[in-house]
């Protein structure tokens, strides 16, 4: 794979996705032509997804056929796609740029302050909890999210501030493709071990995800887990800025007094010891509230005011079929 890190979006000209219909590729597809890249893509099947491409000037074609790559500059694949796809094949044939989709997207964060949200279990509610913070704060992030947020009505969006938040998937090590500015890493556990082999596989990777961090940036992890506590621990004597949040009583921002109804989700936090305020959230469940911790520490550490934040997460609708109201 060409390394995507010395591009920017603006150098790929004319860019077709094979397979543009899901919920990754067409996030990406829409980011690039939010920035004015031209695009075209391949489906089989009519997905929700493809008229709001159709209605940014993407072109689809509901088929796989060569013919689909003339005057096609770079081809986006995924993990999904084979290697002997049709339109994959003919690409590398004729020596066309080929990157895998998590490579297209760094070169859409280019010029921006990455944030990226890794975890087993976590991420697309904690990347967009964080989106919204942002979005509450006047500071117009970017974000690709698994998911489309409830209140903004998509997964993808290229605003004008300095922030790029980004669900950073680790299931086939596509995440160590990011120079994140922070990193979130919710938890660890025993999974994509056919990637991995075995936990310390995973956790050796989720190290390397940690130490790709920009030398003026942090990782925020949480404390409750043992998987990210050990990889926490190895960052710390690499020499990296760690942050940490939870219910531990060694935690930065502690989380205490968790109530969960139907109605939502409650909490009181502390940062440093001192009092941070209460946070809550319409939806319900312990596991997001403690996912919105790292939102809400990350936020305090780029000097975000717990007011903004509160009032942000006080709002937060959830993610569309990650648990929604539906009446």
């Amino acid at each position: 794979m060409i390394p995507a890190g010395v591009l920017a979006a603006e150098d790929l000209g004319r860019v077709h996705l094979i397979g543009v219909g899901g919920v990754g590729m067409s996030g990406l597809a829409r980011l690039l032509l939010t920035r004015g890249v031209p695009v075209s893509g391949s489906e089989l099947r009519e997905w929700p997804t493809l008229a709001g491409l159709r209605a940014l000037g993407g072109t689809i074609y509901m088929s796989h056929d060569t013919a689909n790559l003339d005057g096609v500059d770079t081809v986006v694949y995924s993990t999904a796609i084979p290697a002997d796809h049709i339109e994959l094949a003919e690409a590398r044939r004729r020596g066309l740029r080929v990157l895998h989709r998590s490579e297209a997207l760094a070169a859409a964060m280019t010029g921006r302050r990455t944030i990226a949200v890794a975890g087993t279990h976590g991420k697309t509610t904690t990347t967009s909890m964080f989106t919204l913070i942002l979005q509450h704060a006047g500071l117009s992030p970017s974000f690709v999210i698994g998911g489309e947020i409830s209140e903004v009505g998509s997964n993808a969006h290229h605003g004008s501030g300095e922030y790029f938040v980004a669900e950073a998937d680790e299931h086939d090590r596509t995440f160590l493709l990011y120079r994140p500015h922070v990193a979130i890493i919710t938890n660890v556990d025993a999974d994509h071990l056919n990637t991995y082999g075995d936990l310390a596989g995973l956790e050796d990777a989720f190290v390397e995800f940690g130490m790709l961090v920009d030398t003026d940036g942090f990782v925020v992890t949480c404390a409750d887990d043992p998987g990210v506590r050990a990889v926490a621990q190895r960052l710390r004597e690499a020499g990296r800025t760690v942050y940490t949040y939870g219910e531990s009583a060694d935690a930065d921002l502690r989380v205490s007094d968790v109530h969960s109804t139907a109605a939502g989700v409650r909490y009181l936090a502390t940062l440093d010891g001192e009092p941070l305020g209460e946070f809550s959230l319409p939806v319900p469940g312990r596991h997001l509230g403690l996912n919105s911790a790292a939102a809400v520490l990350t936020a305090m550490r780029l000097g975000l005011d717990p007011e903004t934040v509160a009032a942000a997460l006080a709002v937060h609708p959830g993610v569309r079929r990650r648990f929604e109201l539906k009446g």
